[in-house]
Order: C-alpha cells, then sequence, then structure tokens
C-alpha cells in the first residue's frame, strides 16, 4: 500500500460536500462496507470526511490518522514497505488510497476551503497504517477546512472480525478536528444470501427467478457443487445443461456458470466457475473464456432469471401447495430451502368483500364487491360465459349504456375491473327482468387472475327483506352463491290504537300510528308519501302529520284520491332516521267494507322507487298498519271459513272436506280459484252466480252486493261502482272462469289470510 496525495489533479473532481462556514467539527464516515479477513486482496473501506472549524489551525498544526489493528494499506506482491520509499505515493485516481482537499466547500464559488491543498503537507509515518497531515500556513478566519480520506486498497489479516476504526489524533495544542470513526466491518465468514422470486402457480410447467448475492468479497464458493437445488418428488428439471455460461452482473463482475442435472432430473447444480476475466457476456458466447477465469475483485450478485424451469413428472405423488426446493452445496447460503412455485387444479372461487346495508323498494343501491379469482391461469376459457343472477324481488343496474347488444336502449350494465389480461364482457341480460346478467371470457389470464365487479347497482322491491344473495354460473366453470348486501325495509309503521268502528257511519275516530325511518335518508327527498286507505274507507278529514323525532321535513299534508289517500311532500330527507306521528284520523266506512282490521298502506315516489317495474305486482308499498277495526258486520252476513291449498283440489268449509273440480294456482303472486268456488267461500249462493257469454262477465249476488267482472279485464264493479283489481279473471282449459281471489272476496266482505308456510289461503 502507498498514501498517494495527488491534490491538484482531484479539487476539481469532487462534488462540494461541506458545511457552511462556522460548523462544529466532526469526523463522519460516508459508509461502513463489509471487509473479509482475506489479506490476498485489496478491499475498499469507506471513505471519510473531515469538517474543522474556521479559524481553528494554525501553522504547524497536525494530525495524525491510523488503523486499527489487523488493518494494513494494501502492499502488490513483491512491494518492501519503507517509509522513505516514495515510489507508491503517487497512484491514478482510480486506484489506491489518497486524501483529498477540494477547493470549495459548498455551492457557490465564494465558499472557499478554509485551507487550500497547497498548506497541507504529508508524511507516510509507517507504510502499513499511519499517516500524518501538516499544515504550513493559517486557516481562514471566516471558513471551515474540509478534506476527505479515501481508503480503497485495504488489507485485511487473517481472523480480523473486529470493526476498521480510523483514529485521528494529535497533540493538545493542535487545531485539528480528533476522534476516531468505524468505516468497515470485517467478516471471517462471508455468507451467499439467495432469494427467489417470479414463481408460477400452475398445473403442470414452472418458472423462477433466483438472485444470488455475494455478502461480502469471496463468499461465494467457486467450483463444482457451488449451489445445488433439489426438487421434491414428482417434478424434474427442464433447465438445459450447458456449460460456460456468462451471468450478468447486478453489480460487481460477470460470472461464468456451468448447468448440470442428475440422471433423475431432480437436482439441478450450479457450478460456478469464477468472473469473466475477460469481460464477455452471454451476448458474446464465444468470447466466453472459463480458462481466465478468476475470483471476483469486488462482492457481486446475479440474477438467473428466465432460466431457471421445471415441470411435473408425475402427478400422482404430489398434492396441491407450494412447490419446497432444497438448497443445498459447497456455498455457505441464508436458505437451506425456498417455495419455486404453487401446484394446483383448474378452478375458480367467487366471493364477496362486503354486503353493505340496502333500502327494499329503492334503486340505485350500490352492492358490495364481487370477486372471481381463478387458481390457475387459464380457468376461464375463451368463449365460455359467466352469469350472475339476483333473487326475485332485485335486478341490476350499473353503468349506463343505451348500445347494449340483445337488450333495449337504457339497459344497465356491470362490468368488471380486469386483472392480468383477463377480461369479462358484457352480453346481455337473460329473460325479461334483468335479473341475470351474462359475461363472456374474451381473453385469457396471463396468470392466475382475480376479477372484480364493483360500483354496480340494484333495485329492489318494496318487500324484499334479508341477505341480498347472487349465483354465479354460466359455462365456465364458476359457480357458487355470495351475499352482496343486507336489505332492510325502509319504514316501519307502528299501530298506537285501533278502535272499533261499524259500516254505514261517517266520522269514526280512527287510530293514530308511527312511520319510523329503519335508516336515515330512507324517505326521498322532493318526492310525495301516499298514506292509502282499502276500498270503501275514506278520510272524513286531514290528519294531523308531523315530525316527532329526527331531522327529516315535510310539507304540503292534504286528502288525495277521492279521500281516501292522505299525501304529503318530502322537503328535505333526513340524515338522522326520523319518526312521523299521524294523528286526529276520522274515517267513513261504506257497507263493503269486510268484518276485521282496516290497514293503511304507506306509499308514494317518496318512499318506494320501484313501483314502475310491471312484473314486480308488489312493490307499491313500503309499510302497512291498522288504524281500526270492524267489529260489526252487515246483518246479513253470516262468518264462513274455507280453507284452500295451492294445487290441491281438495278444501274445507267450516272445517268440513270436500273436492273441487279444478286446482287453485298462482300467476303474478295472485291466486286463482275456479268461479264456483271463490263464490261459495263468500257465501254467494249458487242461483247468484250467473255467467253471460256475450259480455263474456261474471255477476255476483250476496245481499246486497252486486258484484262484476268481465274476462281479461283489471275493472270490477261493485253496485255499479268501478274499482281496479291488480289481476284479471281469465279463462282456462277445459273451460274454467278462474277469479283472484282476493280482489273478489274483498268486495263480497271476506277477509283472507296467506300461510306461506302451508301454501295455503283462509276466506272468513
Amino acid at each position: 500500500m502507498s498514501i498517494l496525495v495527488t491534490l491538484s489533479m482531484l479539487m476539481v473532481l469532487l462534488v462540494p460536500l461541506a458545511t457552511p462556514a462556522l460548523a462544529a467539527g466532526s469526523i463522519t464516515a460516508l459508509s461502513t462496507p463489509i471487509l473479509v479477513d482475506d489479506p490476498t486482496i485489496p478491499q475498499a473501506a469507506g471513505a471519510i470526511k473531515v469538517v474543522v472549524p474556521a479559524n481553528t489551525i494554525k501553522n504547524g498544526d497536525s494530525v495524525i490518522f491510523k488503523l486499527a489493528s489487523g488493518f494494513d494499506f494494501f502492499a502488490p506482491a513483491g512491494f518492501t514497505r519503507d517509509a522513505g520509499n516514495v515510489a507508491h505515493a503517487v497512484k491514478p485516481v482510480a486506484a489506491g488510497d489518497y486524501v483529498v482537499v477540494p477547493a470549495t466547500t459548498g455551492p457557490l464559488p465564494t465558499d472557499v476551503n478554509g485551507l487550500l491543498a497547497a498548506n497541507i503537507d504529508i508524511v507516510i509515518l509507517d507504510p502499513n497504517d499511519e499517516i500524518q497531515l501538516t499544515a504550513n500556513a493559517d486557516q481562514s478566519i471566516t471558513q471551515d477546512f474540509v478534506f476527505y480520506v479515501y481508503l480503497e486498497t485495504i488489507e485485511v489479516e487473517s481472523g480480523t472480525s473486529d470493526d476498521l476504526k480510523v483514529t485521528f489524533d494529535g497533540p493538545l495544542s493542535t487545531g485539528f478536528t480528533t476522534g476516531s470513526v468505524v468505516v468497515g466491518k470485517a467478516s471471517t465468514a462471508g455468507q451467499v444470501t439467495l432469494s427467489v422470486s417470479g414463481t408460477d402457480t400452475s398445473n403442470n410447467n414452472f418458472n423462477f427467478d433466483l438472485r444470488v448475492k455475494e455478502d461480502t468479497l469471496g463468499s461465494l464458493q467457486l467450483g463444482n457443487d457451488s449451489l445445488r437445488l433439489e426438487l421434491p418428488d414428482g417434478y424434474e428439471w427442464t433447465t438445459p445443461a450447458a456449460a460456460n455460461v456468462v451471468v450478468p452482473a447486478l453489480w460487481g463482475e460477470n460470472i461464468i456458470v456451468t448447468y448440470r442435472l442428475d440422471t433423475s432430473g431432480e437436482k439441478l447444480y450450479i457450478d460456478f466457475v469464477g468472473a469473466d476475466a475477460n469481460g464477455n457476456s452471454a451476448a458474446d458466447p464465444a468470447e466466453i473464456a472459463p480458462a481466465t477465469a478468476r475470483a471476483t475483485n469486488i462482492a457481486s450478485a446475479w440474477d438467473f432469471a428466465g432460466i431457471l424451469a421445471f415441470t411435473v413428472d408425475d402427478d400422482t405423488a404430489i398434492d396441491p401447495g407450494d412447490v419446497v426446493a432444497k438448497i443445498k452445496g459447497e456455498t455457505d447460503a441464508n436458505l437451506s430451502e425456498a417455495v419455486v412455485g404453487t401446484y394446483g387444479e383448474f378452478g375458480a372461487t367467487v366471493s364477496a368483500k362486503d354486503a353493505p346495508e340496502l333500502i327494499a323498494g329503492q334503486t340505485e343501491q350500490e352492492i358490495g364487491e364481487i370477486v372471481i379469482k381463478e387458481s390457475l391461469n387459464g380457468t376461464l376459457v375463451v368463449g365460455r360465459t359467466v352469469t350472475l343472477t339476483l333473487p326475485s324481488g332485485a335486478r341490476w343496474q350499473g353503468e349506463y349504456d343505451a348500445t347494449v347488444p340483445g337488450g333495449p336502449a337504457g339497459d344497465r350494465l356491470p362490468d368488471f375491473e380486469r386483472d392480468e389480461g383477463l377480461r369479462l364482457d358484457f352480453v346481455d341480460y337473460t329473460g325479461t327482468d334483468e335479473r341475470t346478467a351474462r359475461f363472456q371470457v374474451n381473453a385469457v389470464s396471463g396468470d392466475a387472475a382475480t376479477i372484480t365487479l364493483e360500483d354496480v347497482e340494484v333495485a329492489l322491491e318494496a318487500e324484499f327483506e334479508g341477505d341480498l344473495v347472487v349465483t354465479v354460473g354460466g359455462t365456465a366453470g364458476v359457480s357458487g352463491e355470495v351475499t352482496v348486501g343486507k336489505v332492510v325495509a325502509p319504514i316501519t309503521a307502528t299501530t298506537l290504537s285501533t278502535p272499533d268502528v261499524v259500516i254505514g257511519l261517517s266520522g269514526q275516530a280512527g287510530g293514530e300510528f308511527t312511520i319510523t325511518e329503519n335508516i336515515a335518508g330512507a324517505f326521498i327527498d322532493d318526492a310525495t308519501v301516499i298514506l292509502d286507505l282499502p276500498g270503501g274507507v275514506l278520510f272524513t278529514s286531514t290528519p294531523t302529520v308531523e315530525v316527532t323525532e329526527g331531522d327529516l321535513r315535510i310539507t304540503n299534508v292534504r286528502r288525495t284520491g277521492n279521500d281516501n289517500q292522505v299525501s304529503f311532500d318530502i322537503s328535505s330527507d333526513s340524515d338522522t332516521a326520523s319518526t312521523i306521528k299521524v294523528s286526529d284520523v276520522t274515517l267513513k266506512l261504506d257497507r263493503t267494507v269486510a268484518e276485521g282490521n282496516i290497514t293503511l298502506k304507506v306509499q308514494g315516489a317518496g318512499i318506494v322507487e320501484t313501483d314502475a317495474y310491471p312484473d314486480w305486482t308488489n312493490s307499491d308499498t313500503a309499510a302497512k298498519c291498522a288504524v281500526a277495526r270492524v267489529a260489526t258486520p252487515a246483518p246479513s252476513d253470516q262468518i264462513n271459513t274455507s280453507v284452500f291449498t295451492i294445487g290441491s283440489t281438495t278444501y274445507t268449509l267450516n272445517g268440513v272436506e270436500a273436492t273441487m273440480d279444478v286446482a287453485p294456482y298462482i300467476k303474478g303472486d295472485r291466486t286463482y280459484m275456479p268461479i264456483r268456488y271463490v263464490a261459495q267461500a263468500a257465501g254467494v249462493a249458487d242461483s247468484n252466480i250467473m255467467w253471460n257469454a256475450a259480455d263474456q262477465s261474471v255477476v255476483l249476488i250476496k245481499g246486497d252486493r252486486v258484484v262484476k267482472l268481465v274476462i281479461g279485464s283489471t275493472t270490477l264493479l261493485v253496485n255499479g261502482i268501478a274499482m281496479t283489481m291488480d289481476a284479471a279473471p281469465e279463462i282456462v282449459d277445459p273451460g274454467r272462469t278462474m277469479l283472484p281471489l282476493r280482489s273478489v272476496a274483498q268486495a263480497l266482505g271476506c277477509t283472507i289470510e296467506w300461510d306461506a308456510t302451508t301454501q295455503s289461503v283462509t276466506v272468513n
């Protein structure tokens, strides 16, 4: 080793790094690399920055810096250290150890160093480890003095494991900064760090990348069996055997390797021949010269990318999951095994990220995200389909697109967020109710993909409550059910009192009731709410309607619908779930009203947005409650009880079992029965059932009530007063006249009870 002082050559090459004038003195290591205990090779320690405060150094001040025990300045072979030997005192900038005094210490030309290079004399006290710096002029009174010590060719004695500490010392009177700093850490056992990346999930072919990094110079063991990778049973290497391949360095020097396979194909040997002394690359295979290979001169790292590959040899010997390779060989590495791939079968799973709270009877309700995840790339085959089906009472809405193939203008379609090249494109809605959205796989994934249906909205029928479950199907092999929302009724109507009333009287007191939001914002801004009474019941005055809790605002309470309705407007929807109280209810009942509860319905665009869908016959009412009870029937009424079961020709009348010639059925959520049994259940004598073939009409007479219906018409006449049914009479094979039970029975003064469990209807 020799100490290089080439001050005039180097001062213009350095970036100014000094601190401002009058800064405190300091000795700082710019880096602390790891050094290996090998005295035959020169190694670079960290550089040192020394700052001496302005007006500190006087002419004649000196400082000595010395290396710690176990470290020397490197001496080339055949060189005899001699303090008087100055042949090695001059070196080119790229090699050796040297002191640099920059001309300036800051970004401005005026940031002149407190001492210039010509003001520093350097003496080699000991060519092994000790140098003295002496000032031949006073330091500037306004500028700090900054100099750097570069230690680029250090020799580490065998067995040294201590830190390389450089000590700056001098007499008490010296103005130089003194102290010590660690500029390197010695290691007696260098290790190689291995890391695996780019692994595949597959059922056949696998690739992965391996990074090999020397922690210290010489960590990698050269020669045969430097590294050996062993696959578990059932797999074999497809990496071809090859000799004298140059692997470019990520940093450091290129390395020559040889790949070998054992006869079983399960073991891959990577033999590191050494550094490519000619500097060749894999792009120049003809220039590779392993005969000139040598150990690297600097700790290096290499990536084995696009090279390491294996395949399934015997699928009966393996299970789905991680493929773990063992790592052996002469090199001391940080890993003894590593996951180099994942074996799996074709398949896909479906899940939902969340299930937000949704409001029944409203549109544009955003559901939770639906996630479809492939277990292997290519699981979803191009040309096959994925279908997403909502339950009855829900329909898709999403980003507007008037060009949906196969659908009318105005369809709203869900869309997938794509991943790994996989593409699912919306095709159409199957059926007419927009419950099933169909997608087609139009691009296969480059890797196992995850695709997400997000930012999608649905419309919900008013009577829908509970979990919103999407069923996944189609020809692509994805199946399952996912819960994407929890549907709640927007409001609850609660009766505070149910007074008895009689038919045929006006001005009778009805009961008070409340309407409470189950979720803030359930009532819809700038829309109308309707309180609807059943047929034959009217409001005789406008009740008091007021908000008693929350911040909902309502206006314009009035009677509408020929006085059988009360309406009010939502002027401001709620941020806090609110309660409306309805009081001062007065009623008028005609003689068509049946015995039992008078049920009021809460309807209107202010609470239900989905009543316009033609296939949702139960989507006009958000809540119901009883506001009175008819305790006294008409004098001529006699209470009979009949029970009918859907699909069965057997029924009971006042507990006596009998048989019909045709069974009841359900159509559009309405129960249909043959005319004679509807009339019989309502207490109409056979002689009072009249059929007119000319106008296809049925007339039923019970007491003072005359009810007329026409096949195919939803208009029902009670004593000449027209009312609208939600289903029309029809004729079915073999010529039976079928009537909608609920509408006809209520017109004849009966009450209806439905039992969903037994699929039975009770007519009183």
